[in-house]
């Protein structure tokens, strides 16, 4: 939802404000950022599909887009047992949620990134196991803009 936030600039407005700090914030820090390949098919979806190759290719050129690939599927299946463990029961789509967060954290991770950030306490604590997860920021880096 991140990408949702920050880029397309689509929901709560407290959460694309925080998520458009994080992005400017990345970007004057000229940091490299990963986006796993499930995290773009999500962002996506509401385009038109005529215009589907045209804003991958923009996210392409502005982010590192990462595969889902083999050393993503084996980190994934080993956080998804782990976790599956960890959590009781849950709500209808505990089950496809958790899949999801596996997928792109372990994407992410696969990929070096260094740090992973997710307003999701749950896809965050997932993350903690195996990376530096944060939340999103509080109040933009330059204190002026707030």
């Amino acid at each position: 939802m991140t990408l949702v936030w920050g880029i397309r600039q689509d929901g709560a407005a407290d959460l694309t404000k925080r998520a458009r700090w994080l992005f400017q914030e990345l970007e004057n820090e000229e940091a490299q950022i990963v986006v796993s390949a499930v995290s773009l098919s999500e962002y996506l979806v509401p385009v038109e599909p005529a215009k589907r190759s045209a804003v991958a290719q923009r996210m392409s050129d502005r982010f590192i887009v990462a595969p889902f690939d083999i050393p993503s599927s084996i980190l994934a299946a080993r956080l998804f047992v782990e976790e599956k463990k960890r959590r009781s029961g849950g709500s209808p789509n505990s089950r496809k949620v958790l899949r999801a967060d596996c997928l792109i954290v372990a994407t992410a991770a696969a990929h070096g990134a260094t740090a992973f950030y997710s307003h999701d306490k749950g896809c965050r604590a997932l993350a903690n196991r195996i990376i530096e997860a944060y939340e999103l920021p509080s109040q933009p880096g330059n204190l002026f803009e707030y």
